[in-house]
């Protein structure tokens, strides 16, 4: 019976991408743009920044659309320029088929035919290269092999923030090289921006009501799958984290209060822990990251963000074996850019012995080591290969 479902899903996937075609009789329409995050879930991530770059130098001269479940996710100053269509909507479906060029940070949908004078940014979700992603992940669903196949032939250019990145783009998402764009992540550029940086986090400050004399810790873990990454359910990661224990660490260390913050990751429903305030429903983890003097995740790219700040964090893997045998890891854990600790007890002697001097330099080091492309130019960069793409048009 799996095997009767998997063969209807590929198969239904292949007719609906086919008859997606009929609706080839509409022309492109010149400078159309049609953005999409996380598959339609938010208005965020290098899409976002993507949009307001280019929104901010042609405005009225180029039409702008928005795949997103909620339109108040759009900002009020951009909704009389842009329209907005649902997820899965005939609207969607239409634009997405019309538009000259679309940019997307997820996969690229399997069941919409793409036009030849179509042009697809894919900026991805991720920097650096931790866990394994794509073809080498372990029981792959047929589905997403789909996904990958169609992203392989689909995307016109693939933005990689980091030499290490460049390797699984090409060898497990199948990017031919030459449609890598050595840029960085749009998404990254803000925290080359001093001023940007500090308002932000002060801006964050206030809206969760933290005083300044109040250090903030982020915690944001990542999914987890099960053993079989097939069935496309997400289980919440069980938390391990004595929160209690790791903050009496911190306010010990560096004599100060401490508030922590919570951010899961999409599509996990949050969990509240004591003492603490959820985030989960912030759209962008950018804004959190400039506030956060202190970062905690275990396998998330996220870290790779953080760590453009320069500042310190630390990984909590209590089931790093589990992980390692389901997903498995690009780079030994030891070359990330913050120390792992598999329990309370590390975790607290980690805190317990921190030293800003040594975290700096282990970031620098792997930065380095893994060849990072971020400059804070990406978005520039980005939108100059788009206007490149229009002149040849």
């Amino acid at each position: 019976m799996n095997k009767i479902k998997k063969w209807v899903l590929y198969w239904g996937v292949f007719f609906v991408r086919q008859l997606s075609k009929i609706l080839f009789i509409f022309p492109i329409e010149k400078n159309k743009y049609l953005f999409s995050s996380y598959s339609g879930r938010a208005f965020s991530c290098s899409p976002k920044e993507i949009f307001e770059k280019i929104f901010n130098q042609q405005k009225d001269s180029a039409k702008y659309v928005w795949r997103l479940s909620n339109a108040d996710d759009l900002p009020e100053k951009y909704r009389k320029n842009v329209k907005i269509v649902g997820k899965m909507s005939l609207s969607f479906f239409y634009h997405y088929i019309t538009s000259e060029y679309i940019i997307t940070n997820s996969y690229i949908p399997p069941f919409i035919a793409k036009r030849k004078k179509q042009t697809i940014i894919e900026t991805w979700h991720g920097g650096g290269s931790y866990k394994i992603v794509g073809t080498r992940v372990k029981n792959i669903s047929n589905l997403q092999k789909q996904c990958l196949d169609i992203m392989s032939r689909y995307a016109t250019y693939f933005l990689s923030s980091c030499k290490k990145s460049d390797i699984w783009i090409n060898e497990d998402m199948h990017i031919d090289k030459n449609k890598i764009i050595k840029s960085g992540l749009p998404r990254n550029d803000v925290f080359f921006n001093e001023k940007y940086v500090s308002e932000t986090a002060k801006e964050v400050r206030e809206k969760l009501k933290i005083s300044s004399d109040t250090k903030i810790i982020l915690y944001a873990p990542t999914f987890r799958g099960g053993k079989d990454l097939s069935d496309g359910v997400y289980n919440q990661f069980s938390k391990q984290l004595d929160v209690l224990r790791m903050l009496k660490a911190f306010e010990k260390r560096f004599n100060q209060k401490f508030q922590l913050l919570i951010r899961e990751h999409p599509p996990v429903e949050p969990t509240l822990l004591e003492n603490s305030i959820d985030v989960t429903s912030w759209p962008d983890i950018q804004p959190l990251l400039c506030a956060a003097d202190f970062f905690i995740t275990d396998y998330s790219s996220c870290m790779w963000d953080y760590a453009l700040l320069n500042r310190p964090g630390f990984l909590f893997v209590p089931d790093l074996e589990d992980y390692l045998d389901d997903r498995g890891f690009y780079m030994p854990i030891e070359t990330w850019p913050y120390p792992f600790a598999k329990d309370n007890n590390t975790l607290e002697k980690l805190i317990e012995e921190f030293d800003y001097q040594t975290s700096k330099e282990k970031i620098a080091k792997h930065l380095k080591e893994f060849g990072s492309y971020e400059n804070g130019s990406a978005t520039q960069k980005a939108v100059e290969l788009l206007e490149e793409v229009r002149k040849e048009n």
